[in-house]
């Protein structure tokens, strides 16, 4: 008994020897974030993704990103800059759904050092160490780091971006002004126009503070500024001269006329959809924030999070197009504010704390060792083993879906980035004359369609797989159904 004291006792008082506070909270990162790393199958978004780094490096579309001849042959969503980083990830590791995963979960690594740097400098290091516990814990970030996706990087933008703004009003040193600027920079080349957001909530800061004046008259903000779009030119400055300008323009009608001002046909508007979004999934993340905004005094710090996460879920809650994603990046500023009502309570704990989020850690770590636990995934199962049972479908190129047999983008995607596909779509009718003429393709359609004809299939043409949760059939060359 008293040797249990003497453990109690040691535990509240003493600390983890060889661990910083930021050394526990990424070693509990690691352990929430790769996890799963080897575990096939992730969200649509994130096949996609995966097969632009991957013909980037392979294929030597670094410019202009591109998944498959028939799907997104030049893609024009997002700036390629991201797909330029994992491409060279790639080139070290390779290409599978574990390098992608990995990938990932080192932005979201990188994500928690970045908080961590913000809050330490101020606020003190024991409240970064629960911010980013916070953060790290998050149901959403755990999700969400899981596949490669371009929210972290630019979460990662936003954080750094406003840890050296602060800077600059503590210290208006030029070099302050340049990271600022390049980071910004960085952020426009990552995702566009959500970079905004770091302006709008300088902006409504500094209203806040009745510094308008002072930032309008500061020469080299403008600078930064203007410097960070001078970054964000060189790629349409490259578009233009490689010949492709039209990608920058199809980017332009994309993103701002198709989502923004025409939210992609959406027409029911459902204002409070992040609100419940953010109580379903993030609920004591965000009361916490909510109750942290009425501790006064707010620090200079404080006020920047409010401002940032609330003119970030306003602007957004605005819009008709919505997509869980894009509130990614407010949820550091969130976790300051939930950090700024609990710590309190806890700053007389923190050794207590620390070593708990700690054996946190060591416990999930050798959980996830010995129990199978997270092995799976619920994404695409019948993809994945259709993948594992038929080794030689790499063999061809051609993949047809027969009347929406299967949820196209998520079909498209996979097969892009796992069997550098042509995917493309064809209605029943169409099928047995595609079956005469293109003999080697493989077709994926309903069991009942494939009932109607499989008694007239030509020569070497069968069977060779059946997703019986989704009820498809696998078509094609016999000659593909064997290990």
């Amino acid at each position: 008994m008293n040797q249990i004291k003497s453990l109690m006792s040691d535990f509240k008082s003493r600390e983890i020897p060889f661990f910083s506070p930021l050394g526990i909270i990424l070693f509990l990162g690691s352990v929430l974030y790769l996890q799963h790393v080897y575990v096939p199958g992730f969200f649509h978004d994130g096949y996609l993704y995966a097969a632009l780094g991957k013909n980037a490096v392979f294929r030597g579309h670094w410019l202009v990103p591109f998944m498959s001849e028939t799907v997104y042959p030049k893609f024009s969503e997002h700036p390629p800059l991201f797909f330029m980083i994992e491409g060279l990830f790639f080139s070290l590791v390779g290409s599978s759904f574990t390098a992608a995963r990995l990938f990932a979960g080192l932005w979201g690594l990188v994500l928690l050092g970045s908080m961590f740097k913000f809050a330490r400098r101020f606020y003190s290091e024991n409240f970064a160490f629960i911010a980013t516990f916070l953060l790290a814990t998050m149901p959403f970030l755990i999700k969400k780091v899981r596949f490669p996706n371009l929210d972290l990087p630019l979460s990662i933008c936003f954080i750094l971006c406003f840890y050296y703004f602060m800077r600059i009003t503590e210290t208006k040193k030029l070099k302050h002004y340049l990271k600022f600027s390049i980071l910004l920079g960085l952020a426009f080349l990552i995702k566009g126009i959500p970079a905004l957001f770091i302006l709008l909530a300088i902006f409504l800061f500094v209203l806040v503070e009745k510094n308008l004046r002072t930032f309008l008259l500061d020469g080299k903000a403008w600078g930064a500024i203007l410097f960070s779009l001078m970054i964000f030119a060189l790629w349409p400055l490259a578009l233009w001269m490689s010949g492709e300008f039209l990608i920058f323009q199809e980017w332009i009608d994309r993103q701002f006329f198709a989502t923004i001002v025409n939210a992609r046909g959406q027409k029911e508007f459902e204002f409070f959809s992040y609100f419940t979004h953010l109580l379903k999934y993030s609920g004591p993340w965000f009361v916490l924030g909510c109750l942290g905004i009425t501790k006064r005094p707010w620090s200079h710090a404080t006020k920047l999070c409010i401002v940032a996460f609330g003119s970030m879920l306003l602007c957004l809650s605005l819009m008709k197009w919505k997509y869980s994603h894009y509130l990614l990046p407010a949820y550091p500023a969130l976790c300051i504010l939930a950090s700024t009502f609990i710590y309190p309570f806890v700053k007389d704990r923190m050794i207590l704390c620390k070593n708990f989020a700690f054996l946190l850690a060591l416990a999930g770590a050798v959980t996830f060792a010995i129990f199978p636990l997270g092995v799976q995934s619920n994404r695409d199962q019948g993809l994945v083993e259709m993948t594992r049972q038929l080794p030689r479908l790499n063999q061809s190129k051609d993949f047809i879906l027969v009347d929406d047999a299967y949820e196209f983008w998520a079909w498209a995607n996979y097969l892009s980035f796992v069997y550098d596909a042509n995917p493309r779509v064809m209605l029943m009718a169409e099928v047995k004359k595609s079956l005469e003429q293109f003999s080697d393709s493989i077709y994926f359609m309903k069991k009942s369609n494939f009932d109607q004809i499989k008694d007239a299939l030509p020569p070497k043409i069968m069977q060779l797989f059946y997703m019986e949760k989704n009820d498809v059939v696998v078509l094609g060359p016999d000659h593909l159904a064997f290990p």
